[in-house]
């Protein structure tokens, strides 16, 4: 899962599809960030300015 030192970024995870289905069986509604968080993962940290998380435009300020 890539990780920045500010927050991880499961939903950009490698995970194979059977087991994403396994994960997602039982899926409460809770969101997926929380969920993916929760699965067994390995964090592969990176640089802040190579990846960011952007929902709304100022997210890119």
């Amino acid at each position: 899962m890539p990780a920045d030192p500010e927050r991880a970024h499961p939903l950009l995870s490698l995970i194979r599809p059977t087991e994403l289905l396994k994960l997602l069986e039982d899926w409460k509604g809770t969101p997926l960030h929380q969920t993916f968080a929760n699965y067994p993962h390995t964090l592969l940290m990176i640089d802040s300015a190579t990846l960011r998380n952007v929902n709304q435009p100022s997210d890119l300020d």
